[in-house]
């Protein structure tokens, strides 16, 4: 019997089709998984750190966090920018709640008009600040995080 091109010998298990991966493994052109995959280009920069002050919109205080851990190491832009969000956001969320206390107590909407309306004005100038490549600081917010 003549062996072909292609052929196992006989016992070994039979490849893997091209489109598997080992399990676990980063995919194809990926650095390994562990490994600083290097700064962050100033595009990608100015992304994140706009989306870190345009995460309030969506209610997300915790974006901020995940950015700051996630690039911090590879942005110092992004970590600056991820803490000033993270400071405004939870200076808004102190402002809207004690808002609401005045609301209940008969104060009427005004107090939570104005903190919503303070939380969107300065989310909007912050990101379209980080996006031209500079840092924002919010007036008002109290710096939980330095």
């Amino acid at each position: 019997m003549t062996r072909r091109e292609g052929d196992l010998p006989p016992g070994d298990p039979p490849p893997r089709p091209h489109h598997e991966t080992t399990p676990g493994a980063p995919p194809f052109g990926r650095p390994p998984m562990g490994e600083d995959e290097g700064p962050l280009t100033p595009h990608e920069e100015r992304l994140y750190s706009m989306l870190a002050h345009l995460s309030q919109v969506a209610g997300l205080v915790v974006a901020p966090m995940l950015l700051m851990a996630m690039l911090g190491r590879r942005s110092l832009f992004v970590d600056r920018n991820a803490r000033e969000a993270f400071n405004h956001q939870v200076t808004y969320v102190v402002l809207v709640v004690a808002g609401g206390v005045a609301a209940l107590r008969g104060d009427g909407v005004v107090p939570v008009a104005v903190a919503v309306g303070y939380g969107l004005v300065f989310a909007a100038l912050a990101a379209l600040r980080s996006w031209r490549g500079a840092l924002f600081h919010y007036p008002l917010a109290i710096p939980f995080l330095r």
